[in-house]
């Protein structure tokens, strides 16, 4: 009921009346905890929720058997647990939810038991995967779990005979393949309380290594052969074995002696432990070739071959080299060669160092001998051989001209003017019979014909010689082509076809033209110009009449004066002059060596002045004695000054045109006499003369 009520009565109260008192006493219900019904859980599992619950308390709070933690503070009964290390290792734990808030109450206490079950343990062993087709082989453990399962990163590769199966082979997909790798994982399965666990492991899939020998080889008995691999990889190593017999190397090399036909088998192994053979086979051979060196007699000439001609030529085929005294001709390795130098040429053929067969020969050198083209404009001409160190031939040569049937060095043709005329010459060496053959090209041509100079100049000016062919066309296109010079005997420094000279002398001009040889004399004079006589100038006078003779002097052949009249052609030009004017004169020797001279005739005079003694300014009456005006001519310099009666200047200008008007400062000055002074001087012969004129002048009104 919760509530009583407890009555209590006095007894024995005597007369008293009872008393009576009442106690009410109340009843709280028991608090009540609830932690939750036991969990089973797994070591791999982070953590563990609570939802507590209390009843008839305020309030509850969580407590732990173990080490663990809890997420938030424990007075939240909806909280989180984490076990320690130690409560998974123990493998259980108590959580405690008692309550609190009580009142008159003791706590209650509820336990919350955690089984803590071990975690899957996985391991996925490393798989090496060789050839994709062949798969790679799987193994895996699973503990605390029932079971495993395969899978790969990418979709695709195939686990047979099953995902399931810990021992399965994997098979990767086409874009695995491409990519390189395959990324495979191992996760449990049947977990109970557990979470999946998983171990993963990275298979590399890359090229097996290339083993290969190289091609089968061919050697003769007891011969070595050098074994090689003919790819080498980084990372992968390398044996070479007998096939079926013991191991003659743990390289990429090897060398072995062989007996009989053999087979050896070259391994390449890489990082992952892959491997793969290749066999090279080597067969017992015995060399059929034989040579034959053609051409017979070898004698060196340009791009000549010589052929070795082999016979029997094996179908397994081999080496062919040359050699040159001894020496290993680089890429000379054909039945045939092209030298070229002289010297002994060796062919081998083989096909290791102990199986080989060769020749050789001494490819010899043709005698050595030159000719010269010939240029030449006589009637004959020499044409020769010349043999070069003729001590190279001791049993000698022989000489043929198949087009003259001569055999000797030397001989003689004819020249044809305009024509070209081709030879050749053969050499044989008597020891060796090889032969040399040159030409030689005979080019006729006329004598040339050169024109001869005799030339008359006037001195100062140049005549130019030439010694050029008239009748030989394209002359410079002659190599041995030269010119000389020679003035008065003596050889100039002339080398050219033409000079210019100056001097009187006697020139021979020589052109050669290889064994043509022509030359051509000219002879030169220098004249000496006509001499004029006529002064530079002469003077007159146009106030007197005056005749003048200008004479340009003798010794011309002819006189040409310029002024206008063609009759005025004497040594002599009569002239009546009346102003400056300047004669021009030419006179040309009997050479027609001409100059031109000429005579200024200048009009020149003394000075002189005149002035007049009176004049009338203001009378418009008196025509030009109104003014002060001095005349004069030919003067040079000019002045005037008047004064007036106190030696004051009331005048004065040095233009002679400029006269006065008896006016200063503005007014006409009175009647009187004026006294002035003139300076005067002569021009050019006459301006030493000067003079000084002291007058007076009488103002009238």
């Amino acid at each position: 009921a919760h509530n009583i009520n407890i009555f209590a009565a006095s007894a024995n109260q005597g007369k008293c009346k009872a008393v009576y008192d009442t106690l009410q006493v109340t009843f709280q219900p028991a608090p009540t905890a609830i932690a939750g019904s036991p969990v089973n859980t797994c070591a791999n599992v982070a953590s563990i929720a609570l939802l507590g619950s209390v009843f008839n308390a305020t309030g509850g709070k969580w407590s732990t058997t173990g080490s663990g933690s809890f997420s938030n503070p424990i007075t939240q009964l909806n909280n989180t647990y984490t076990p320690s290390p130690g409560d998974r290792t123990a493998g259980t734990v108590t959580l405690v939810l008692s309550t609190t808030g009580n009142a008159q109450c003791s706590p209650v206490f509820s336990n919350f038991i955690v089984t803590i079950a071990p975690s899957p343990l996985v391991t996925a062993n490393p798989a090496i995967l060789c050839t994709p087709t062949l798969g790679a082989p799987l193994s895996g453990t699973v503990t605390n779990a029932t079971g495993g399962i395969w899978s790969s990163s990418s979709a695709g590769g195939n686990f047979s005979p099953s995902p399931t199966l810990l021992s399965a082979t994997y098979y990767p997909s086409p874009a695995e393949i491409t990519a390189g790798r395959a990324v495979l994982t191992l996760t449990s399965s049947g977990n109970g309380s557990c979470n999946p666990e998983n171990a993963s492991i990275d298979i590399v899939i890359e090229p097996l290594p290339i083993a290969d020998a190289g091609p089968d080889q061919f050697t003769c008995s007891n011969g070595q052969v050098n074994l090689a691999s003919d790819t080498i990889q980084p990372a992968v190593s390398y044996t070479w074995a007998v096939s079926g017999g013991a191991v003659l190397s743990s390289s990429p090399y090897a060398t072995a002696t062989v007996t009989a036909n053999t087979g050896y088998v070259l391994t390449a192994s890489d990082s992952k432990g892959c491997h793969v053979n290749d066999t090279m086979q080597v067969s017992i051979f015995t060399i059929p070739v034989s040579f034959n060196l053609q051409p017979t007699p070898l004698c060196f000439s340009e791009n000549m071959t010589i052929n070795s001609n082999p016979s029997t030529i094996p179908v397994q085929g081999g080496t062919f080299q040359w050699y040159k005294d001894g020496v290993l001709i680089q890429g000379a390795n054909k039945t045939f060669i092209n030298p070229s130098v002289a010297g002994v040429y060796k062919i081998k053929y083989f096909f290791s160092n102990s199986c080989t067969t060769e020749d050789s020969k001494t490819l010899n050198s043709p005698p050595q001998v030159t000719t010269e083209d010939v240029v030449d404009c006589h009637a004959t001409t020499d044409l020769e051989a010349v043999l070069i160190n003729p001590a190279n031939y001791p049993s000698g040569v022989a000489y043929n001209w198949p087009a003259t049937g001569a055999t000797t060095s030397l001989i003689t043709v004819p020249v044809a003017p305009n024509d070209t005329a081709l030879y050749y010459v053969n050499v044989t060496d008597n020891a060796t019979l090889c032969v040399a053959q040159d030409s030689v090209y005979l080019i006729g041509l006329p004598v040339p014909a050169l024109t001869p100079i005799d030339s008359i100049a006037c001195q100062g000016s140049t005549v130019k010689l030439y010694v050029r062919p008239s009748n030989i066309a394209n002359v410079n296109q002659f190599l041995k082509l030269g010119y000389t010079w020679t003035q008065n005997g003596v050889l100039t420094n002339d080398h050219t076809d033409s000079i210019t000279v100056t001097q009187d002398s006697l020139y021979v001009g020589t052109i050669t033209i290889d064994r043509c040889i022509a030359s051509v004399t000219d002879k030169v004079k220098f004249t000496p110009y006509p001499t004029s006589t006529l002064p530079d100038r002469v003077n007159f006078c146009d106030e007197k009449t005056v005749t003048l003779t200008l004479d340009a002097g003798s010794g011309a052949a002819k006189y040409v004066w310029e002024t206008g009249n063609p009759t005025d052609t004497l040594q002599t030009l009569e002239i009546t002059p009346t102003a400056t004017i300047k004669y021009f004169v030419t006179l040309t020797s009997q050479y027609h060596c001409s100059i031109t001279d000429s005579i200024l005739v200048r009009d020149i005079c003394e000075p002189r002045v005149f002035n007049p003694t009176g004049f009338n300014p203001g009378c418009s009456s008196c025509g030009n004695n109104n003014v002060f005006q001095i005349y004069g001519a030919h003067l040079g310099k000019f002045s005037i000054s008047i004064f007036n009666r106190w030696g004051e200047v009331i005048f004065y200008t040095e233009d002679i045109n400029h006269s006065w008007d008896g006016i200063y400062r503005g007014e006409i000055m009175p009647i009187g006499v004026y006294p002035f002074i003139i300076y005067y001087e002569g021009t050019e012969e006459y301006s030493n003369i000067h003079n000084t004129i002291k007058g007076k002048v009488t103002l009238l009104r």
